[in-house]
């Protein structure tokens, strides 16, 4: 929508504005060292994969847009750019050192929590969509090829997505604009009303509101 482009384009210029300050104190910082001009530890081209320890964290990112990005900025800023940048994961794997190696070897590696705060990130990007596009709570439970074990991995995404779902409808509801807010939630699975509750007791939701959702007012 009009309103969501707008807000993505303020926050895009909010984050390259702290991008772009913490690039100015990470230099300052740099040319008040002693002097040294070797950095180590940083990726080269010229050095083979072999000679560079795979359980580093990358100093700073090569090449492109990714140069105004060094690894002083916190984790939430690089990876919130790297996500409404639209940037692929294979791409940010990449940039953080982690592409080609084994599941096993990426998960000792220092910057393997930066892809794992990338991916939830751009899922929360999915799950934003998916309610914007007007998806209901079925269609996104049968997506995931849920059943009623809220112990899976799907389930916590499916939760996820209850947070944005259930932040649409209590505004529909605040607006008057839902008339009988129970019908949102009638016929569904036992799983799915678990992910109810834990979203209505998160969000602190009024008694009213509950108890309007289950039909009991």
């Amino acid at each position: 929508t009009y309103i969501m482009s707008v807000y993505n384009n303020l926050l895009r210029m909010v984050l390259l504005l702290l991008v772009s300050r913490e690039t100015l104190t990470t230099a300052f910082e740099l040319q008040q060292s002693n002097g040294s001009t070797a950095v180590h530890g940083v990726h080269s081209d010229t050095i083979p994969r072999t000679q560079q320890n795979e359980n580093e964290s990358v100093p700073k990112l090569i090449g492109g847009e990714d140069r105004a990005l060094p690894f002083k900025l916190s984790s939430w800023t690089k990876n919130k750019y790297w996500s409404m940048a639209g940037k692929k994961e294979d791409n940010v794997m990449k940039i953080l050192g982690l592409k080609g190696l084994s599941n096993a070897a990426q998960k000792k590696h220092a910057n393997y929590e930066y892809l794992q705060k990338y991916r939830y990130n751009m899922e929360g990007k999915m799950l934003d969509n998916w309610v914007t596009r007007g998806d209901n709570m079925d269609t996104i439970w049968h997506r995931l090829g849920l059943t009623n074990v809220p112990s899976t991995k799907a389930f916590e995404t499916y939760s996820r997505f209850m947070k944005r779902f259930d932040r649409s409808v209590k505004r529909q509801y605040d607006e008057d604009t839902t008339t009988y807010l129970w019908t949102v939630y009638m016929h569904q699975h036992e799983g799915q009303h678990l992910a109810n509750i834990r979203t209505w007791k998160n969000a602190k939701r009024s008694e009213s509101y509950v108890k309007a959702a289950l039909g009991l007012d």
